[in-house]
């Protein structure tokens, strides 16, 4: 069934979890269809967008060999109209005279593949601001390659990206057209760098204007890398931190099924390809937003002028707004391995008290005190942002985005509330693994019987951390925890381990028992009644 794009399909603008995953489940009528569009249309398609992008990659292959790297300026008049395909190696130091030209053939290229494809219709609301207007483009949501067609439509400006993109097959070529500003994610320098050429670059557009000079206005993804679009996450500071206006530019994607969100888990990217290849019609609406012209209190506080940026493009999607982060995409994963390393970090940059070397008796006096408070005891130490501020004793009106990295870093549920128990443990527990006599503590703070194992969310807070272990790493040891349960608890002790002194307790991969190996199929069987998912890349819910 397609979607008319006048009465598009609506998400409901609630709380929905993790922005870092995307699975596309159908109907089983919307499955029928797509295995008939695999054979009858999709092999089409891919033929006819093959050639499109073929023609498309020739030409930026020409253009970007002939033009020097180091030229910004833009190419007015007589330049745009003459062709010089043929460059010996001695004119490869001269600006390719029909760049300009060049460029916008590639970019409806690229537009008439996605036509191709089946993107019947880009809807577009509101209109473009002039460079000396808004010299900065703030397109969001970031979901996928398909953001090429919004991008492409509205008149190829220039991109800020990551520095990896240069080496990427095709698109590190397309990207050369538009004269691009690169940021090394690893690297403070090169972000520093970065921010200064965007700002010079500002700066000669603005100039450049009231000089009668056309220069293509800068597009910025703020988000920084791709979510599923159910909720906009922290922006970047770059595009607001150099004080000018910025138009926002909204990007919908009224479709039935999502299968545009190419994010952190969840489908393959080659999955995504095929189904929207299979899917009957397309459709993507681009909504220019009024010019946002900052305030002086914006001026002097880039996150506030981002803040407000943010708020406004999501009352226009309809999504709500959370503080997650492109950092964050690790911590929120189900198959990554999260880094204690950072944790200290963290801390350390907000003045938190941890140990590198564990601490059992550390740990016992701060659960004392912990659970001494009967508010936190009443929701079993789930607490939002704000409670976790109070109990680290930090100013209400401190919140640097140090802090909601922390906090974010024990929120893998994606609930918006984390366990102080959880942050108490790591908080604890050393760089070298868990000892015995921590691990059985821990698991005691958690368990409410001896007689009683405790959940498979909750054993997952007292070994991801501090093994570093993944969720899915996490849940695969509970159920050897589970198997061994009944033995260890006729021992009287936590301990899963200690019926067979030949297992390493330690951090990274375990060593497992031929038993315990045999004993999984039989766990397998328990999954209506024990909380385990086998799935593939599920998120882990509260029990």
């Amino acid at each position: 069934m397609s979607v008319n794009p006048s009465t598009p399909f609506q998400r409901k603008a609630q709380w929905v979890g993790s922005p870092f995953e995307n699975s596309v489940r159908m109907e089983p009528v919307d499955q029928v269809k797509v295995a008939v569009m695999s054979i009858l249309i999709a092999p089409i398609r891919v033929i006819l967008a093959f050639i499109v992008l073929a023609v498309a990659y020739f030409l930026a292959i020409l253009t970007s060999a002939s033009m020097d790297p180091n030229v910004e300026a833009p190419l007015t008049g007589w330049r745009r109209l003459v062709a010089s395909f043929f460059v010996t190696s001695e004119e490869k130091s001269f600006i390719h005279k029909n760049f300009r030209m060049v460029r916008d053939m590639v970019a409806n290229l690229i537009v008439l593949a996605h036509m191709v494809v089946g993107f019947c219709r880009v809807k577009v609301k509101g209109s473009r601001a002039s460079a000396g207007e808004a010299p900065i483009l703030v397109l969001a949501p970031h979901c996928s390659f398909f953001d090429a067609l919004p991008f492409c439509w509205i008149g190829v400006p220039s991109v800020v990206g990551k520095k990896s993109l240069v080496k990427t097959p095709f698109v590190g070529r397309l990207l050369q057209l538009t004269v691009p500003i690169f940021v090394d994610r690893s690297s403070k320098d090169s972000r520093n760098l970065a921010m200064q050429k965007l700002k010079e670059r500002a700066a000669k557009m603005i100039n450049d204007s009231k000089r009668g000079v056309e220069w293509p206005q800068i597009a910025i993804f703020p988000e920084g890398t791709c979510t599923n679009r159910t909720q906009l996450i922290s922006f970047k500071l770059g595009a607001f931190a150099m004080r000018l206006p910025v138009q926002p530019v909204c990007i919908k994607w009224p479709n039935k099924y999502d299968v545009i969100s190419w994010t952190w888990e969840g489908n393959s990217v080659f999955e995504l390809i095929w189904l929207a290849l299979c899917q009957p019609r397309l459709y993507v609406e681009i909504e220019f937003l009024p010019v946002y012209v900052p305030n002086e209190a914006e001026k002097d506080d880039a996150l506030l002028y981002a803040h407000n940026v943010r708020s406004i493009m999501a009352n226009c999607l309809r999504v709500p707004t959370s503080d997650y982060s492109y950092e964050d995409a690790p911590y929120l994963s189900y198959g990554c391995r999260p880094r204690l390393n950072v944790f200290h970090r963290l801390a350390e940059q907000l003045n938190l008290s941890t140990t590198s070397i564990e601490e059992l008796n550390q740990l016992k006096l701060k659960w004392t005190s912990l659970r001494s408070s009967d508010e936190l005891r009443r929701c079993e130490y789930a607490v939002s942002i704000d409670t976790f501020i109070s109990y680290l004793k930090l100013p209400s009106s401190r919140r640097p985005p140090e802090l909601f990295r922390l906090f974010n870093m024990f929120d893998w549920q994606c609930r918006r509330r984390i366990d102080l128990r959880e942050f108490l443990i790591v908080c604890c527990a050393g760089n070298d693994g868990m000892s015995k006599e921590f691990y059985t503590y821990c698991l005691s703070i958690f368990s409410r019987n001896e007689k009683e194992p405790i959940s498979e969310v909750d054993f997952v807070k007292i070994v991801r951390l501090p093994k570093q272990m993944s969720v899915a790493e996490a849940r695969m040891e509970y159920s050897s925890y589970i198997v061994s349960f009944p033995l260890q608890s006729s021992k009287g002790c936590f301990c899963y381990r200690c019926e067979d002194e030949s297992r390493v307790y330690a951090d990274g991969a375990i060593a497992t028992s031929n038993q315990q190996q045999q004993s999984l199929p039989f766990v397998r069987q328990l999954g209506p009644i024990l909380p385990l998912t086998f799935g593939r890349r599920r998120c882990v819910k509260a029990c």
